[in-house]
């Protein structure tokens, strides 16, 4: 997948450019101020996030502040996903040559078929629920898929006889 944070990655206040303590549950910003945790913050329509929070006096006397944050009550904080370790790995492996040149070949080999099955199948959402349903539907949509590409080649190559 392409990293949707790109332009907030560059940023120097990101969370990403925060250090991380392990043994105290703690990160560190760029200007030495810890950012403790605080307690968890649940929402409806995102996952659980870990909260971790600046000294606002602190925060309001650095050199930083207005560019890291604005909150001149609660000062810095930094929301943590549960998978925030591997989301990094993942940001990190993205950086590479490799990974690069696999995803260029999978915007011309895989994204074209999504494209097709959306626009000329109609393919936009699966009409059955759970794992066990969608499986043999994904099947039925791949197998039409391949017929259709079947009959375009075949379709031309008797058109060549």
């Amino acid at each position: 997948m392409p990293e949707a944070e790109e332009k907030k990655l560059d940023n120097p206040y990101h969370k990403d450019h925060f250090g991380r303590d392990e043994e105290t549950d703690s990160y560190t910003c760029s200007q030495g101020q810890r950012l403790t945790f605080r307690g968890i913050k649940e929402r409806q329509d995102r996952p659980q996030m870990r909260v971790y929070r600046g000294s606002a006096r602190l925060c309001r006397a650095c050199p930083a502040f207005g560019e890291c944050t604005k909150d001149k009550r609660q000062g810095r904080a930094l929301e943590v996903g549960l998978y925030e370790d591997e989301l990094k790995r993942h940001r990190a492996l993205m950086a590479t040559g490799e990974a690069k040149a696999i995803y260029e070949r999978r915007k011309e080999l895989v994204e074209p078929v999504f494209g097709i099955l959306k626009e000329l199948h109609g393919i936009r959402r699966f009409l059955l629920r759970g794992l066990l349903n969608v499986d043999p539907e994904w099947v039925l949509v791949a197998t039409a898929f391949n017929l259709r590409t079947l009959w375009r080649i075949w379709k031309g190559w008797s058109a060549e006889r």
